[in-house]
């Protein structure tokens, strides 16, 4: 048996079955243009892997025992964000700088709020 909670393993699935359907939906609809996207977003999947995806990080235990991992992780997420971010922003003129830093924070800010701290 599992050393899991009922409640990381139903986030899990969740997270996994999400993800699965995200990327098959979306690539249905990408080789067939508006083949899903003409009767529901394929983001809704993409929205379920994000609820998902915190809901299992929270309830996960092995991750609080890797801080340094989830952390380092968090940095690269933000790196890459800031240079999408900046590389998309053309048009955004004097925000453009601004909306690259806060990207850069946003996944830190997110483990920050997901992990607790060591105190609890």
């Amino acid at each position: 048996m599992s050393d899991k909670s009922a409640s990381e393993a139903i986030a899990q699935t969740g997270f996994i079955v999400s993800v699965i359907s995200y990327a098959v939906f979306w690539s249905t609809d990408a080789f067939r243009l508006g083949f899903v996207a003409r009767y529901l977003s394929v983001h809704v999947f993409l929205l379920s892997a994000l609820v998902f995806g915190v809901w299992w990080a929270s309830a996960a235990e092995h991750w609080r025992e890797r801080r340094l991992l989830v952390y380092g992780a968090g940095s690269v997420l933000g790196i890459l964000l800031t240079g999408t971010v900046w590389t998309a922003g053309e048009g955004l003129a004097e925000y453009r700088l601004l909306l690259a830093a806060i990207a850069a924070f946003v996944p830190l800010i997110c483990i920050r709020l997901i992990l607790p701290t060591d105190a609890d």
